[in-house]
């Protein structure tokens, strides 16, 4: 697991010598962050224009938040690891709706026609406010999906996939989005010969 430390606890760590002593670690994350110190539980802020307040997410188990969709300024949902859908705003907090013994990484959601979408570590679910079910009919081309994220435009629900690539949903049938082998290469510098 890999934490993160602020700027000034490591300047402090790095004077003192003391990187393999986590206590003393902890003890000046503890003195030195705003609000918990090093922590691997999700944490939510909100920018009103001037400052970051940090908004309390229900629940005591430790989550990250993979993926936020704002459907309303009074409707924000938030998924993440264990199965964790929150719905709320940063106003009146957060509520968690995801169910009970859910332990899946939840990686994306969005509303796409009448439904919300969300991606799992596995597989495309319909969320209904309450359940996850399967998103029919399956993407239907070779290898276990490996989701990466989702999006909606108008009619149309956008899907990514680190090994099956992008893919269109109108409702009825999906369609491969070819992409370029130039914009797979690693090292991509741009496509050649199109210039302004």
């Amino acid at each position: 697991m890999k934490v993160k430390i602020d700027k000034k606890t490591r300047e402090e760590l790095r004077e003192s010598r003391s990187w393999d002593d986590w206590d003393r670690a902890y003890e000046l994350a503890r003195k030195n962050a705003p609000s918990k110190g090093l922590s691997t539980e999700g944490r939510a802020y909100h920018w009103n224009g001037e400052a970051w307040t940090e908004i309390p997410l229900p629940g005591s188990s430790p989550y990250v938040i993979k993926d936020i969709f704002i459907e309303t300024p009074d409707k924000v949902w938030m998924v993440g690891s264990r199965g964790t859908i929150l719905v709320g705003n940063a106003r009146s907090g957060f509520s968690n709706v995801g169910f009970a013994g859910d332990t899946e990484t939840l990686l994306s959601i969005i509303r796409f026609k009448d439904k919300y979408i969300v991606a799992s570590d596995y597989a495309l679910h319909i969320f209904d406010a309450h359940h996850l079910t399967p998103l029919k009919p399956w993407l239907r081309r070779g290898g276990t999906p490996t989701p990466l994220r989702v999006q909606a435009v108008d009619d149309v629900l956008f899907y990514f996939d680190y090994k099956l690539g992008v893919h269109r949903f109108d409702g009825i049938r999906w369609e491969e989005i070819p992409i370029p082998s130039e914009l797979l290469a690693r090292d991509f510098r741009g496509l050649i010969g199109r210039g302004p």
